[in-house]
């Protein structure tokens, strides 16, 4: 933070840095920092004649509150309004105090969206909610790995006790990570449509990782895949494969922008300790909501209330991935 604040403040002609005072103290095991950005080294008193004279040039301790004044006859003649005067006099105006938030603003915004990026390398991996369910059934279409060991085919988790149960053991989370880039697995009976009038259950099958955690009394699944390759796929879930390539470039550019920025949202919301409800009820009215805060275990779900998923069970074609890639940015 202090690096990003340095960076905005202005400097001075011939300054090679910032002009600040910086007063720090501890308490516990916190250390706290206050910054003083300066305007100016002396106030206008201190070189004045005659009575409008005050030899007063203020430090870091002054900054803070305590003004150091080494002739007595200033410290007896001294008003509050010449106090405010030599404050303001050292100090930012309110104006420049207002470009330095908003530059540190975009600072800070942009500082995040790097920071974001870093984990991944270049690209960034997406977890998305796919189906719950007590008991789900699933198959790998080439060889996964999970704790160590290849498993392949049909396969069939239930929910008991809190637990996930698994070929005879339990666990609290599973993960099944695929060997090679184009592995799959197909999901039994994912809802897609849900709560509205084509609500209906399928099979899908999807790239990537899968997930498996325990969710109040049901087993999650979870489809966890690089960014660029769950846009391919929501681009032709969304709308029609076959549309234009401006078309589908547009879509590619909002799908990735909320994408990220819900991404980002979930982030924020660990480094949190604030609780946000989602809805709030009154005597004659009941209000509920739905964003960020109804996904606690994964980025998306894969359904329309966030971005419709089909993972690879819809259809692409090269079209669509020429767009996903074309409004690709670089990390």
């Amino acid at each position: 933070m202090f690096r990003m604040l340095y960076a905005v403040l202005p400097k001075h002609k011939d300054d090679i840095e910032p002009m600040m005072n910086i007063v720090s103290w501890r308490i516990g095991d916190d250390f706290i920092s206050v910054v003083f950005p300066r305007r100016s080294h002396r106030p206008a008193c201190y070189d004045a004649v005659g009575d409008a004279q005050l030899l007063v040039s203020p430090g870091a301790v002054d900054m803070a509150g305590l003004l150091i004044l080494p002739r007595e006859e200033d410290f007896l003649r001294i008003t509050p309004e010449a106090v405010h005067q030599i404050y303001a006099d050292v100090s930012m105006s309110f104006a420049e105090q207002l470009t330095v938030s908003c530059r540190l603003k975009d600072r800070y915004l942009q500082g995040n969206l790097r920071s974001f990026a870093t984990p991944f390398v270049h690209e960034p991996s997406v977890t998305v909610g796919v189906v719950s369910g007590e008991e789900l059934h699933f198959s790998f279409n080439k060889p996964y790995s999970v704790n160590g060991e290849k498993v392949n085919g049909v396969q069939t988790v239930r929910y008991s006790e809190d637990e996930i149960v698994w070929n005879g053991s339990r666990y609290r989370k599973l993960v099944f990570q695929p060997q090679f880039n184009d592995d799959s697995f197909t999901l039994d009976d994912v809802t897609i449509g849900a709560h509205f009038h084509w609500e209906r259950k399928e099979k899908q099958t999807f790239l990537g990782a899968l997930r498996l955690t325990v969710d109040t009394d049901q087993v999650l699944a979870i489809n966890e895949l690089p960014v660029e390759k769950y846009l391919e796929s929501v681009i032709s879930s969304e709308m029609s494969a076959t549309s234009s390539l401006e078309l589908l470039k547009a879509h590619a550019v909002i799908s990735r922008s909320w994408l990220l920025a819900q991404m980002m949202k979930r982030r924020a919301a660990h480094n949190e300790t604030v609780h946000h409800s989602s809805w709030v009820r009154r005597d004659d009215e009941w209000i509920r909501w739905y964003d960020r805060e109804d996904h606690r275990l994964f980025d998306v779900c894969a359904d329309d209330h966030c971005q419709r998923y089909q993972g690879v069970t819809k259809a692409t074609n090269k079209q669509v991935a020429e767009a996903v890639r074309a409004t690709r940015v670089k990390c």
